[in-house]
């Protein structure tokens, strides 16, 4: 099975070139394939785009609707059917409703025959465009803990198979091992071996003194909330020298703004769940938006009022 990246058609970034490039080797592979959509977000340009595309491959795909979290959202998937992939199975990969439904008739796809080697195995892609939950899916069909290993960065956006056990992780590409780990079943966490990074990424990082446990003692010095902000950033990596300025940044703005202060963004950041970057904490503390206190509870008491009677009015 194979979780593919967000497919993004046009753009000139690099690395998503390399995902649309994995995307289209994932589509020519697989005997089925699983077309994630998002119901939150409604049909979109890139959803059509995606559908072209896997309509050219003659596979059989099954287009299934995302985050379809309660019942309010069950009729807001017939939208999809405009991308005449046939049947849109509305699922939720956060409690799980309608994935025994897909499972149950992607498996129908599969040739009765006993597989005599890995390879031979039915191979299944999930596509569709960034941050709609296909990750989400695959982890809610095969109950697994989710984790980032790194690989050497020769073998970035290479397709790599994984044997592991309770104890060890190993990745494998053409059968040939290129990465051994210790499993860590820190859900959403980060295994980096140093070796792993490019030579340039490893002198930024020596040179600076910088790892993720020193920016997570920094941050605790401030307050639980900017460590919990913290932890959120260092799992957002992509390039480290880019995550590191963030975290530099942030403990900036406790200098800046106080470490009172920049708590204070950081409780508004995590209670109404905003994605917590440097600029979303700044932009909490240029306006001042910190010193407004959070409403956790609604006030219904009635004021008073010359028209309003109470038990005294009655004998």
């Amino acid at each position: 099975m194979i979780d593919t990246g967000g497919y993004v058609e046009g753009s000139d970034d690099v690395f998503e070139e390399e995902i649309r490039r994995q995307v289209e080797l994932a589509i020519g592979e697989a005997d089925t394939i699983i077309f994630m959509v998002d119901v939150k977000d409604g049909l979109t340009s890139m959803d059509k785009d995606v559908a072209q595309l896997l309509r050219k491959s003659k596979k059989k795909v099954f287009l299934a609707a995302n985050k379809v979290d309660n019942t309010y959202r069950t009729f807001d998937i017939n939208e999809f059917y405009e991308l005449g992939l046939g049947e849109v199975y509305g699922l939720s990969s956060i409690n799980g409703s309608g994935t025994g439904e897909l499972l149950d008739e992607v498996v129908k796809e599969f040739k009765d025959t006993i597989a005599a080697d890995i390879p031979d195995l039915p191979r299944i892609a999930v596509v569709g465009r960034p941050n709609v939950g296909k990750s989400s899916l695959i982890n809610a069909l095969l109950g697994e803990d989710r984790h980032f290993y790194s690989v050497p960065y020769q073998y970035i956006a290479k397709q790599v198979s994984l044997v592991y056990d309770t104890e060890n992780v190993e990745i494998y590409l053409d059968h040939q091992r290129i990465a051994s780990h210790k499993r860590n079943y820190r859900n959403n966490g980060y295994s980096t071996i140093a070796e792993h990074m490019p030579s340039n990424h490893r002198h930024y990082v020596s040179q600076q003194g910088w790892d993720e446990d020193y920016f997570l003692k920094a941050s605790s010095l401030v307050g639980e909330n900017t460590l919990a902000a913290m932890r959120i950033i260092l799992q957002q990596k992509t390039f480290i020298e880019q995550t590191y300025r963030t975290c530099r940044g942030t403990l900036a703005l406790a200098k800046k703004y106080s470490n009172e202060r920049l708590e204070a963004a950081c409780s508004r950041a995590l209670f109404f769940n905003t994605r917590i970057t440097y600029g979303s904490l700044q932009s909490i503390l240029e306006k001042n938006m910190d010193k407004q206190p959070l409403q956790t509870t609604l006030d219904f008491s009635l004021p008073e009022h010359d028209n309003l009677r109470g038990p005294g009015a009655y004998g």
